[in-house]
């Protein structure tokens, strides 16, 4: 889920969530809110991970390079590095 905001002065910002869980979430919505909807079994965790960025304190000035930076940092997420060491 991403929201990118642009303003009159001050910079712009966004702010974004994304799932570490398989499941596609529903999302909804209502005058105030933006949700997203996950099911979820009693026992086991919800890992999600939020980020945000404002224009004039980093490199991310657009919301196309904000869904770019989300986009790689779920890829990574999905797919982390793994060290194994072995008996020589």
């Amino acid at each position: 889920m991403l929201q990118w905001v642009t303003q009159n002065i001050d910079g712009d910002f966004g702010v974004g969530a994304f799932l570490d869980v398989q499941a596609e979430p529903r999302y909804a919505e209502d005058a105030a809110n933006h949700l997203m909807l996950v099911p979820v079994r009693s026992g086991q965790p919800l890992r999600y991970f939020l980020g945000a960025v404002w224009s004039k304190a980093t490199a991310v000035g657009s919301e196309e390079a904000w869904r770019q930076q989300l986009t790689a940092e779920s890829s990574r997420r999905r797919a982390p590095v793994s060290i194994k060491t072995g008996a020589s």
